[in-house]
């Protein structure tokens, strides 16, 4: 089982990594300002498909 150390630094890096936003996120927001709910809707349902 690993140590307190390990578990903590991962604990810390999947919390900095949750921070990030990735392509998808930025696809996700971008049509929500510029199309509207209906499209970011599709859009997230399209995402997570693929």
């Amino acid at each position: 089982m690993p140590g307190i150390d390990t578990l903590i630094t991962l604990a810390v890096a999947l919390f900095f990594l949750e921070l990030s936003p990735d392509p998808d996120m930025m696809l996700v927001i971008g049509r929500g300002i510029g199309q509207g709910r209906k499209i970011t809707l599709l859009t997230v349902l399209i995402a997570t498909l693929f």
